[in-house]
């Protein structure tokens, strides 16, 4: 992975130096607890953050609430992200990449040093 060129400061965004690919992190803060629930309540439904969801299940250990969505093939993930929340913030940690490559335990160690650090 490297950074992609031209994002200014504010977004993270790293392209794969091999294929086609990119990862991205985008972190919101809220001003308090009740502007996160409200958030954090429309984010769950327009990601239908649910059990009874095909491809997305709630990830333990993972900041206050966390879920791994998208497909797996022989351990690898293609198109996927973790959508979590802790205190007054949440952040998206997107894969998207058509082969089946990134690896869901990297990307889920990933999101707890992201969530530790809120």
């Amino acid at each position: 992975m490297k950074p992609k060129p031209n994002m200014g400061a504010t977004v993270c965004i790293y392209e794969l130096t091999e294929g086609s690919g990119s990862a991205s992190l985008t972190v919101i803060k809220s001003a308090n607890q009740a502007a996160e629930d409200l958030r954090w309540a429309s984010i769950k439904e327009t990601r239908h953050l649910q059990v009874t969801q095909k491809n997305t299940k709630p990830l333990a250990g993972v900041g206050d609430e966390a879920w791994f969505t998208g497909n797996l093939e022989k351990g690898k993930a293609g198109v996927s992200a973790i959508i979590a929340r802790r205190g007054n913030a949440h952040f998206v940690l997107d894969v998207m990449t058509l082969d089946y490559r990134a690896s869901p335990e990297q990307m889920t160690a990933i999101a707890k040093k992201v969530a530790a650090s809120l």
